[in-house]
């Protein structure tokens, strides 16, 4: 067993980053009824801001991924993390439907690529025995954000 202490700081930022894609993606899934309401649209189109995200996400997640292989990891993942930012802001204030769906689809291209980020990053942070405690302290962030951020939001 390895003594090596685990890179507490990085390790507790990429759970918050599973966290923050977690709520992302499910948070409307809660909020359809006032989605649809607020934009003017049938529930199942608000739904679709679920689908849309998930899907593109899904779709997205290998090319993206391939594309971007060759770039730093973490200024990549602090790009994705301002996309994700941004994206959450302007969906927000958004009163178009077009242009929610439009901004979900995005956010859905950032959470596909920090999915295909976020496990070997936390692997290549710590020696091979340790990476299994590693990638479980960032997979916390999803335990997290369904136990405690998703019934905040």
């Amino acid at each position: 067993m390895s003594t090596t202490r685990l890179p507490a700081g990085a390790l507790a930022a990429l759970s918050c980053a599973a966290f923050t894609a977690v709520v992302t993606e499910l948070l409307p899934a809660g909020l359809l009824p006032q989605l649809s309401r607020e934009l003017s649209v049938s529930p199942g189109q608000a739904g679709f801001l679920v689908t849309g995200y998930a899907l593109t996400s899904f779709l997205s997640a290998i090319p993206i991924t391939a594309a971007v292989r060759s770039l730093p990891r973490r200024p990549l993942l602090l790009a994705v993390l301002g996309c994700f930012a941004l994206l959450n802001a302007a969906t927000a204030l958004s009163s178009s439907y077009p242009l929610t769906f439009a901004l979900r689809l995005l956010a859905g291209v950032a959470g596909g690529t920090l999915w295909a980020m976020l496990v070997g990053y936390a692997a290549r942070l710590v020696p091979a025995e340790r990476r299994g405690r590693a990638i479980a302290i960032v997979s916390a962030g999803i335990t997290v954000a369904l136990c405690a951020g998703l019934p905040a939001g």
